[in-house]
């Protein structure tokens, strides 16, 4: 079987995985935003319920919204 050019860059596109829109990038930041302010505002007692320490909870709400975990911008 022979590639033609076509066909390699067609398969080069569809093997690479796409890049997240502008607006799809500010929707993620904001979304992570959000869910730290909300992690900071939960007292002991909630974070205690969904198994996560004071220190870890105040160290993730002070992380930049930049900071994104990765499988949040797939």
């Amino acid at each position: 079987m022979r590639l033609s050019p076509s066909s390699v860059v067609v398969q080069t596109a569809i093997c690479q995985p796409a890049r997240p829109s502008l607006i799809q990038r500010i929707n993620i930041a904001s979304a992570v935003a959000r869910s730290r302010r909300q992690l900071a505002a939960l007292d002991p007692h909630q974070l205690d319920d969904i198994g996560i320490s004071e220190t870890t909870a105040k160290t993730e709400a002070k992380r930049p919204f930049w900071h994104t975990p990765a499988q949040w911008i797939k």
